[in-house]
């Protein structure tokens, strides 16, 4: 499975980053956005149980990062 989306968002000051995962599980969707922010120069935001949505393509997990 892969990172298959991300894009910018603001909460009131702070920039942050949506990062989706079609990860089989959550525990592999955070190693995957865990991954991906290392490789973006971020952070991700340590939820325990990421957002689960349904998209026409399956389930996928939705995690936050912070850029550094």
């Amino acid at each position: 499975m892969a990172i298959v989306d991300h894009y910018e968002f603001e909460v009131r000051d702070y920039r942050m980053i949506g990062v989706v995962s079609d990860a089989s599980d959550n525990f592999q969707a955070i190693e995957e956005i865990e991954a991906w922010a290392n490789e973006n120069d971020a952070v991700r935001v340590k939820e325990y149980w990421l957002k689960r949505r349904r998209t026409q393509k399956g389930d996928v997990f939705e995690g936050t990062c912070l850029p550094k």
